[in-house]
């Protein structure tokens, strides 16, 4: 037998001891944490999502908000990925103040003993439980379109505001929305800071193109936090669109001042709503002939009362939206019902005008009701349908008339009565069959 002698006896003992020495360090340092979520010094909603994942396989993790007790973490993925079943939810404490988690996991290197991983570093959030308020700021003025580019801006209240947008409908259904981002500007900082949204967008480009182009429109306010929170405007904004075309007659329905007042004059109506109206003209149904106000001649006929329904001719010096209130009268208002007669001894013409309320077709306005004071909605609509002989619309894109006649299949141009659609804000020219016969308008829908 070899004998060994003593100092190599000890250094034998003692790398033995430094390696194991060694195994109980390395045994020692517990598996490596990383924090998926939350994401340090983000802002959450009512739910914060919590997820780890460890470098080796663990027994147990836990995780601790705020220095609190320990909650254990479920094992979701070979014990290396683990999370909260259901998300942690702390109460609103408000905004400005820093909540913080911290990880602990345990992992057994053998069946006599464990070892806990040191906690992993703070990770900060905020919690933002309250929605943004959203309000419409402008945009209310119904005007012309002094260039191509519609403005619009809403305030936006929130503490982390972070995307604002407008939705547009093109229908009261409010389906298929067409959503136009806004930029933020103008933001203050704190509680309850406050920013302003504006948007631009061309009307003669889709997709806004394709949401007025039916005449009426329907618009919110859109917006949302970093928490994700949303919020639209309480009230929404739904106007009736009318392209003016340049150095041609447009005609169409005058639909009010405003949403509540539904008369003003020539005068106010150029000086408030189309200063690039240079002739206006009203016809009158009774005696067949126009009062018309010219720009040349401020003076004269520049009191003319314009009320809701009645059909104008307007004379533009420029393409032109022209952005109307959806002003309509309330079912059984006389508002609805327009009085049509026939050639007379004081008119000279069997023609009359007359504005549109509602999207509907040639076909429809051609099998129009007569006004029964006690039977005046659709469903009760009298069988004599037999009131219209002709009804023409002036296209002043095209710069001509499409006119069809009740009975017949097809328009002047070849065109079908039932695809000739005639939006709202349009109006039309119609020669009834029966003196003096009263439409309900609510029926042309």
């Amino acid at each position: 037998m070899v004998k060994l002698s003593k100092n190599l006896l000890f250094l034998m003992v003692f790398v033995l001891g430094i390696s194991a020495l060694a195994t109980i360090i390395l045994s020692a340092a517990g598996p490596t944490i990383t924090i998926v979520t939350p994401t340090n010094g983000s802002i959450y909603s009512y739910n914060i999502p919590i997820s780890i994942t460890t470098e080796k396989n663990s027994t147990t993790c836990r995780y601790y908000m705020n220095s609190t007790s320990a909650v254990s973490l479920l094992n979701v993925t070979f014990n290396t990925t683990w999370g909260n079943s259901s998300a942690f939810t702390p109460a609103d404490t408000g905004y400005g103040l820093w909540h913080n988690i911290t990880f602990s996991c345990t992992n057994a290197t053998n069946t006599s003993w464990t070892n806990t991983s040191p906690t992993v570093g703070f990770t900060y959030f905020k919690i933002d439980t309250t929605n943004p308020i959203v309000s419409f700021q402008s945009g209310y003025n119904f005007t012309t379109l002094s260039t191509s580019i519609w403005n619009w801006t809403f305030n936006f209240t929130d503490n982390n505001y972070n995307n604002c947008y407008i939705r547009y409908y093109k229908d009261t259904a409010m389906s298929s929305p067409v959503y136009v981002t806004g930029t933020v500007v103008n933001p203050t900082s704190g509680l309850n800071s406050r920013a302003n949204c504006t948007l631009l967008f061309n009307p003669d480009s889709d997709p806004i193109k394709t949401v007025i182009a039916n005449g009426q429109f329907i618009i919110e306010g859109y917006g949302n936090d970093t928490a994700n929170h949303l919020a639209v405007t309480s009230t929404n904004f739904t106007g009736v669109a009318v392209k003016m075309y340049d150095s041609k007659y447009n005609m169409f329905t005058y639909r009010g001042a405003n949403a509540t007042a539904s008369t003003e004059t020539i005068a106010e109506f150029v000086a408030n709503h189309f200063g690039y109206a240079t002739i206006i003209s009203k016809w009158n149904n009774t005696y067949g002939n126009y009062t018309t106000y010219s720009s040349s001649t401020p003076t004269i006929n520049n009191d003319t009362v314009l009320k809701v329904g009645d059909a104008i001719y307007v004379y533009s010096s420029s393409d032109k939206w022209y952005i109307q209130p959806d002003y309509t009268p309330a079912v059984g208002n006389i508002a609805e019902n327009i009085t049509l007669t026939l050639n007379g001894s004081s008119k000279g013409t069997s023609w009359n005008q007359m504005g549109l309320f509602y999207n509907t077709t040639m076909n429809t306005t051609l099998y129009a009701c007569n006004y029964n004071a006690t039977n005046y909605l659709p469903s009760n609509c009298p069988s004599d349908r037999q009131n219209v002989t002709y009804v023409s619309w002036f296209n002043a894109s095209g710069n001509s008339y499409v006119t069809c006649k009740r009975g017949f299949t097809i328009c002047s141009g070849g065109a079908n009565p039932n695809t000739v659609v005639l939006p709202e804000g349009q109006a039309v020219w119609v020669l009834p069959a029966n003196n003096n016969i009263v439409l309900n308008r609510s029926t042309i829908t």
